[in-house]
């Protein structure tokens, strides 16, 4: 939105007042309007290629994490290990029934 011919005309009588009283304040303002001048990179930080690495592989991980977790999850428990004695003949105890089949995890 552009100004009226009516407040150009202030500001610019504001200005001139200003560049009067405090020349100082006037080479300030000279020297911000000269740095605008260049560009937006005033604003711009750089980024170092090892930070650009860093925050790529913290990605990654971040990625691939819950991946792996999820994954790991859903694997099957394994048998737990037979704690019985042995039978006089040095054979191993067998329970008559087989275990009962587990559905969704690990108890």
């Amino acid at each position: 939105m552009s100004l009226s011919h009516r407040e150009q005309r202030i500001l610019a009588e504001i200005e001139l007042g200003l560049r009067e009283c405090d020349q100082a304040f006037a080479r300030r303002i000279d020297a911000l309007n000269a740095a605008a001048e260049e560009g937006p990179s005033r604003y711009s930080s750089h980024v170092s290629g090892m930070e650009l690495v860093c925050v790529l592989i913290a990605a990654l991980l971040l990625a691939v994490l819950p991946v792996i977790v999820v994954l790991h999850a859903g694997r099957a428990c394994p048998a737990p290990a037979r704690t019985g004695s042995s039978t006089s003949s040095g054979a191993p105890y067998v329970a008559p029934y087989p275990p009962p089949a587990r559905s969704n995890g690990c108890r």
